[in-house]
């Protein structure tokens, strides 16, 4: 190492001031271009990033837009869900209403439903465990449901049979707009 330093120490002592001043210039200029190469290549790194992050916020700002409407959506569905219960109690509060004053009004003769009636009305609302047979009687659980089997039912008052065909009515209602509420969304869903 000391031999280095002073062959450099022996050339520079013969050099002018001109000529070192020249290597100095070279010097500075090789690294001056070195620097300025190293922060081209920065800002094209700076800048692919830039690029990068931009393209993230609009793909961001999409998703939510497409978050937003999605809610939008599925609020505007639960709202007219809910409209509708809402229209079939009040529509079911008012046919209570009606036939209370029905039942308690002294001018109309009440009846009794027929058994036969009533064996045809239990029949047809008991499809979770009904079936049909080859002749389309309907069978329930315990067997078919014939004529014979009327024996086993009783009179039902008017009045008793309007509350049971009211709540029928209602859960029906109820479901109906279950399943359009569903539709809805199944119909709209984007993934």
């Amino acid at each position: 190492m000391q031999l280095i330093l002073k062959a450099i120490g022996a050339t520079l002592s013969k050099l002018t001031l001109k000529q070192i001043l020249a290597i100095l210039a070279v010097i500075l200029a090789l690294g001056l271009w070195w620097y300025v190469d190293d922060l081209q290549a920065d800002v094209k790194k700076l800048k692919a990033t830039n690029a990068t992050l931009e393209a993230n916020v609009v793909t961001a700002n999409k998703a939510l837009v497409d978050y937003k409407a999605e809610e939008a959506r599925v609020t505007i569905i639960e709202n007219t869900k809910q409209v509708a219960d809402t229209k079939v109690e009040v529509q079911k509060e008012y046919i209570n209403h009606e036939t209370i004053k029905y039942i308690k009004d002294p001018a109309v003769k009440h009846s009794s439903l027929d058994p036969k009636w009533v064996r045809i009305h239990n029949a047809a609302t008991m499809s979770s465990t009904q079936a049909s047979d080859s002749s389309g009687r309907s069978k329930t659980a315990s067997g078919t449901d014939t004529e014979a089997d009327t024996a086993n039912y009783q009179p039902t008052p008017d009045d008793q049979a309007l509350s049971v065909i009211t709540e029928n009515y209602s859960a029906c209602l109820k479901l109906y707009n279950d399943n359009v509420a569903l539709w809805d969304i199944i119909h709209n869903y984007k993934p």
